[in-house]
């Protein structure tokens, strides 16, 4: 519930802002939700992240996850980078890569790295992103499911800096 409520002031709040959601000097702040398994549990993940475009299309970001309904409890905070194709507005495929650091019931963390792609569809200031996320675990032991992936879905607001 907590992210439905996030969702609509982050959609609110982009009839404040005015900024080409992808223009150089541009920062996007958005929610995400996906369904996903990891340790052989499942979970409902809920998140926020941060991106500052360096260039056009392409954002550096900050993000965190919250991975919830399941035991042991699961949070990430991560480094991000994305590029956002210019094909066309306002449909652009993207495609970008992550690190994580994945902290468990807080007993001990472990580092993930990835990728992520998919196609966004974007306003003035919103954008709605679906794709495909993936992650790797950096040291994987013989018991454990290296990989992990799963849908997500991004809703993002930009304004300029």
């Amino acid at each position: 519930m907590q992210l439905q409520k996030l969702i609509i002031m982050l959609l609110m709040m982009s009839a404040l802002v005015q900024a080409d959601i992808f223009e150089k000097n541009s920062v996007s702040m958005g929610a995400k939700y996906s369904r996903a398994s990891n340790l052989g549990k499942n979970y409902d993940v809920a998140g926020l992240n941060i991106n500052y475009f360096i260039f056009d299309g392409l954002g550096l970001g900050v993000e965190y996850e919250n991975w919830m309904n399941d035991k042991p409890r699961i949070e990430k905070i991560g480094l991000s980078t994305t590029y956002f194709i210019p094909i066309s507005e306002p449909v652009r495929p993207y495609i970008g890569a992550m690190y994580k650091r994945m902290f468990v019931d807080s007993v001990y963390d472990m580092d993930t790295y990835g990728y992520r792609a998919g196609i966004s569809f974007s306003s003035d200031q919103a954008n709605i992103a679906l794709g495909w996320s993936e992650e790797r675990l950096s040291s994987c032991q013989d018991n454990q499911s290296c990989t992990n992936g799963f849908a997500e879905v991004i809703i993002s607001i930009s304004f300029s800096i």
